[in-house]
């Protein structure tokens, strides 16, 4: 920062570590680190704009700490038809059966949560550990493309994975030689439901997850 700082033209930074750190459920690092802006911006000169998502703006559950951080700034400015942009829901993609399929299915439900509402972390991690495990069955057992579809209602999150295999799954084994999932029934234990749809070209299996659940 100092070093551009002394530069003629003027700096202009981005601050998206804060908005990161919100999401991730640190309200108090994300005020912090506006603080430590604030602190730098005494010393040295640059214009700083600080982005965070339209659904932790509507969030009530820290609208104190909301009013935190827009007083530490000089500006606020409201996110551009809110509230005439629906929330996504619906979500697919298509994998090629390799390894980085599974890291590819955590981060793609992680992304569906943000983006449809879902902020509990508890729920992510739940989501992503059903995710990982059914796409993980899918590598192994499929030699075909996967595709993972996700509905993330208010009231129920809808996961699926579909390949066109046709042994039947028994569940895989974890073993740090192996790195390989736990099983399909690891899946049982935080889903609210969950099964198998066997077809002529291939299968779907699939999970439901209780938002609520994962908060009470």
């Amino acid at each position: 920062m100092r070093h551009a700082a002394d530069r003629a033209l003027p700096v202009h930074v981005y601050g998206e570590m804060v908005a990161l750190l919100w999401d991730a459920d640190d309200v108090l690092g994300a005020i912090r680190l506006e603080e430590f802006w604030n602190e730098l911006a005494g010393t040295l000169p640059f214009a700083l704009m600080c982005g965070y998502p339209a659904v932790a703006c509507a969030s009530r559950e820290h609208s104190h700490e909301l009013q935190q951080i827009c007083r530490l700034h000089s500006e606020v400015r409201p996110p551009r038809m809110a509230s005439r942009q629906p929330l996504t829901s619906q979500f697919d993609a298509t994998f090629d059966p390799g390894p980085r399929t599974p890291a590819a299915a955590r981060r793609m439900i992680a992304d569906a949560l943000h983006r449809s509402g879902h902020r509990d972390q508890v729920l992510r991690d739940h989501a992503q550990l059903i995710i990982s495990e059914l796409a993980t069955n899918a590598v192994i057992h499929a030699c075909s493309p996967i595709t993972i579809s996700i509905d993330c209602q208010p009231d129920a999150i809808r996961l699926a994975v579909t390949d066109a295999g046709s042994q039947q799954i028994r569940g895989t084994h974890s073993t740090r030689a192996s790195g390989l999932g736990m099983g399909l029934p690891l899946v049982s234990t935080p889903a609210s439901d969950w099964g198998i749809n066997q077809t002529a070209n291939g299968r779907t299996v699939w999970a439901e997850l209780d938002p609520a659940a994962s908060r009470a």
